[in-house]
């Protein structure tokens, strides 16, 4: 049986670190005066010993009390997640120091040496400042743990998990939030339920999400997947309800927003992508996970490693499909209509036109009206349960959205999602704010409102959720886009 546990401090706290730490049997005071009735309890003071006074006042001395110095000592004692960190791709020296200058990278060079003089960090305002793949276990912890609950309401950190192309595995969208641990030195399994894993997740369940990226996030107010409290849901999920593999990049296409150049996976990359694969294939999450999506970093139907895998190897009910939709033809959608009962399709085009089709992507506009067309009668029929298009909004196509939309309908699509153009380390610092169309006052562009008070833009399939933090009267203008997804829709 389990040692029974007693928690001393503000319930809110004494919550968030059970959950961490995996406490099941526990109970929970405010303060700690007679230490008698709990002879049978491990005493956890869920405050530094320093600041314990006012929490602790008893006289006996014999008992053994830990305190959250101790939990944190704990903490960065048993880390043993290493995470691998992505390519960066090679820019000038001069542009690297002008960028550091502008991303704050020079504070957070200081705050790293004065980390090395004084020790581990422990003030709120230095947590604060430090990004957290900075951090330590311990100091992810506290900061997590001193953040304030916003009035954010998000369930995607606990029901979704993202499968990257370095082998690292996310809870959320991984540039902007920070990994739970590479597969290659453990399960998914150990590490979906790690302690740093249950962190980067509390920083959702207490509405705090100081670990997002919220200026980028797009999935904010948007209660996907799991439908509990946060009375109800601190306990142990083995697994997620979405998971997602990104672990191949290669693309037919070269997209200046997203690329340099065209990619294709040589035989060492083919290798390591087969050595992700057959862990995620160990670990029967792909049988088990209610729902996969493929793909987030390329093209699916262009990846020698994760098509036959997509095709052949995977047994389950249910998929979504993320793809550009050049190579969406009728010979690869009979590799699939018999293989699942529910099929999810989203496809990214950016274009209404042939002529900014091909500025902005380089494909064949021709191919992929054909293959919409295609997947717009199976929608209609009932083949296809879900049918998304993603626009990528920038300097060159925003005059076309109200056409793309128009587009859509004709499609029978579910869905029409506008997102703001964000720099992969494609654009110079200069160049980006010139095609996202934002300020850096964090405006719209007078050009892009004007586009924006198309009533075409007001239909219920239109997504304009990620321009809400730009529009004081956004809720009042655009309603539609503010309603939950369906869960389907990742």
């Amino acid at each position: 049986m389990a040692q029974k546990i007693l928690l001393v401090g503000d319930s809110r706290i004494c919550r968030q670190v059970a959950y961490v730490m995996d406490w099941q049997n526990y109970m929970t005071i405010e303060k700690l005066i007679d230490v008698k009735p709990y002879r049978d309890y491990k005493i956890v003071v869920c405050a530094f010993k320093r600041k314990s006074k006012r929490l602790v006042k008893i006289k006996d001395k014999t008992r053994d009390i830990t305190y959250l110095d101790a939990i944190c000592c704990e903490l960065d004692k048993n880390d043993t997640s290493h995470h691998h960190e992505s390519k960066k791709v090679d820019v000038p020296l001069w542009r690297r120091i002008i960028d550091r200058l502008k991303t704050g990278e020079v504070l957070i060079a200081f705050l790293r040496r004065h980390r090395r003089r004084y020790g581990t960090l422990r003030s709120r305002f230095w947590l604060k400042l430090m990004p957290a793949q900075e951090l330590t276990l311990s100091e992810l912890f506290l900061k997590v743990l001193y953040s304030k609950p916003t009035a954010i309401n998000c369930t995607r950190m606990w029901s979704y998990s993202t499968l990257f192309k370095d082998g690292n595995l996310y809870g959320c969208c991984p540039p902007w939030t920070p990994p739970m641990g590479n597969v290659q030195s453990a399960s998914l399994a150990t590490i979906y339920n790690s302690r740093r894993a249950r962190i980067i997740k509390l920083s959702a369940l207490n509405k705090s999400f100081c670990l997002c990226d919220l200026k980028k996030c797009e999935f904010v107010n948007n209660d996907v997947g799991c439908k509990n409290s946060i009375s109800t849901i601190y306990q142990s999920n083995n697994l997620p309800e979405q998971l997602e593999i990104a672990v191949d990049e290669s693309c037919n296409l070269r997209c200046p927003s997203c690329r340099l150049d065209y990619c294709t996976m040589n035989d060492n990359g083919n290798q390591q992508i087969k050595q992700i694969m057959a862990r995620v294939k160990s670990s029967e999450w792909l049988e088990s996970v209610p729902q996969l999506i493929m793909s987030g970093v390329g093209e699916i139907f262009y990846s020698p490693t994760l098509l036959p895998i997509m095709a052949k190897d995977i047994e389950r009910k249910q998929i979504h499909i993320l793809s550009n939709g050049t190579l969406f033809n009728r010979k690869n959608w009979e590799l699939l209509k018999n293989k699942y009962q529910q099929i999810d399709v989203e496809i990214s085009v950016d274009a209404a036109t042939a002529v900014t089709y091909q500025k902005i992507r380089g494909g064949d506009f021709k191919q992929v009206m054909q293959n919409l067309e295609m997947l717009g009668k199976l929608r209609q029929q009932g083949e296809i349960r879900y049918f998304e298009l993603n626009f990528v909004v920038q300097k060159d196509n925003y005059r076309e959205m109200a056409d793309f939309v128009r587009l859509a309908k004709k499609l029978f699509v579910d869905r029409v999602h506008f997102t703001h153009l964000n720099n992969w380390g494609t654009f110079t610092y200069r160049e980006y704010r010139q095609k996202c169309l934002i300020t850096r006052h964090k405006k719209l562009h007078r050009a892009l409102r004007r586009v924006l008070r198309d009533p075409i833009l007001q239909d219920p399939i239109v997504d304009l959720r990620c321009y809400a933090p730009y529009l004081k009267n956004f809720a009042r203008r655009f309603p539609q886009s503010l309603r939950p997804l369906p869960p389907y829709a990742w």
